[in-house]
């Protein structure tokens, strides 16, 4: 029940786009009695379909875990714990040597549930919405602020040979950022294709170019983060 309310803005975006398919499967098979063309009909459910992918990646990302790629000992992951939960104010559901289940919040900025395991030779990360409040538009940056506080302090915990494997905390790629990405820049360029060759030839110049940016736009800042992420290392 808790997943299907995670995802619950992702099925909900889908019902348009679920509609104007089967207005479009209806028009196919000539049952369709509407009175929108499939052009309109197609105009309608792009922005759907977009945002629906959206808020799926954010919320699946949210999912996984950020992998830190640390090793650290009892008293050093302890100490991190301490100094995190005091800065982040955390309150400890569930705390031992190698994992912890803490919350923050709930407040103005929503809340969160902050879940950490302890392996031989990393740290497993993840910050989710708390399933037990409604999620807040402010929660979605705040696993950032939260995994790379954590990661400061643990390096301050370090002594000077160990703070040189700062940059190896960098979250490699799974398989499912690949197919991610995939599914993600296919739908992306399908946009851009009927902005080319349909909506641009019939006029529509209002559609297209809104097709078009999105598809560009949302290649582009990925492009741009797995640049950053590079040049950073």
């Amino acid at each position: 029940m808790q997943k299907i309310e995670f995802y619950a803005v992702v099925v909900f975006l889908l019902l348009t786009p679920i509609f104007v398919l089967f207005s479009l499967i209806q028009m196919e098979f000539g049952k369709y009695d509407g009175v929108r063309s499939a052009k309109e009909l197609i105009s309608v459910g792009i922005p759907f379909v977009l945002l629906s992918l959206l808020f799926y990646q954010i919320r699946k990302k949210q999912l996984n875990f950020k992998v830190i790629n640390l090793k650290v000992s009892d008293e050093e992951f302890a100490k991190a714990m301490k100094d995190s939960a005091s800065e982040l104010e955390w309150e400890f559901e569930k705390k031992t040597k190698n994992y912890i289940r803490a919350f923050r919040g709930p407040d103005i900025l929503g809340s969160e549930m902050i879940t950490i395991i302890r392996e031989k030779d990393r740290i497993l990360f993840n910050c989710i919405p708390n399933p037990d409040h409604k999620a807040s538009i402010f929660t979605f940056g705040l696993k950032k602020v939260h995994v790379e506080t954590f990661t400061r302090i643990l390096i301050e915990k370090q002594d000077k040979k160990t703070t040189a494997l700062r940059k190896e905390q960098i979250e490699k790629w799974t398989l499912f950022d690949y197919v991610l990405r995939i599914v993600g820049y296919s739908f992306c360029l399908l946009f851009i294709g009927l902005s080319i060759f349909l909506f641009f030839p019939e006029g529509d110049i209002f559609i297209g170019i809104l097709s078009a940016t999105t598809g560009l736009t949302i290649i582009a800042n990925d492009l741009k983060k797995i640049w950053e992420k590079t040049v950073n290392r």
